[in-house]
């Protein structure tokens, strides 16, 4: 999950995101590659992501909490976005829409804020009330953020959007189809666990 809350503030700050084993650590070439950046943020826990993986680093920032919304509060309040955009919000206990909707969040300069499905986070919701959003984008269907969910988010702005399919396949395409700006490339990953 904490690497869903940080996809769109890789593209806003134009940063590689790269994959740690959190047994094994980093390989020499991801060390070498990592210390020509005057910046290292590292993304999750000590579980995620152990200090002795990063030690020797430049300019080492973890950016974590006691929960994924935790996390995810710290990632988007890091990111820097203005107030008043587009904010987009997804379910935080399955990675699809999520991820899915990671293009669509660098194209629109907008941060995916996580919550959980049943019940608007209390992290999601102070994020969002600091950011006052003009829009939100819910990226999945009913059983991924309920209903409930919606109308708590409608509480901090009125223009809510669920953009959705019948599966998370079918998600993937309508998020794909409320962008524009797209680039040249696609991205085609699973839609397995």
């Amino acid at each position: 999950a904490d690497a869903l809350s940080v996809s769109s503030y890789a593209y806003a700050a134009k940063a590689p995101v790269f994959l740690v084993d959190p047994g094994t650590g980093l390989t020499r070439a991801q060390k070498a590659a990592l210390g020509t950046f005057g910046q290292v943020l590292v993304v999750g826990g000590e579980n995620a992501v152990p200090s002795r993986h990063v030690a020797g680093l430049p300019g080492v920032t973890r950016l974590s909490g006691a929960t994924r919304y935790d996390t995810m509060e710290r990632i988007v309040g890091a990111g820097g976005w203005r107030s008043g955009g587009t904010v987009i919000v997804a379910s935080g206990g399955n990675y699809p829409d999520a991820l899915a909707a990671s293009g669509l969040a660098g194209v629109l300069d907008a941060p995916i804020v996580l919550t959980d499905g049943n019940t608007l986070s209390v992290q999601a919701s102070a994020r969002l009330t600091s950011l006052a959003p003009s829009r939100i984008i819910v990226a999945g269907g009913r059983a991924a953020v309920s209903d409930g969910v919606v109308a708590a988010l409608r509480g901090i702005c009125p223009d809510v959007e669920r953009v959705a399919g019948e599966t998370r396949v079918d998600t993937s395409l309508e998020l794909y189809r409320k962008g524009s700006g797209w680039g040249s490339t696609a991205i085609l990953a699973t839609s397995g666990n």
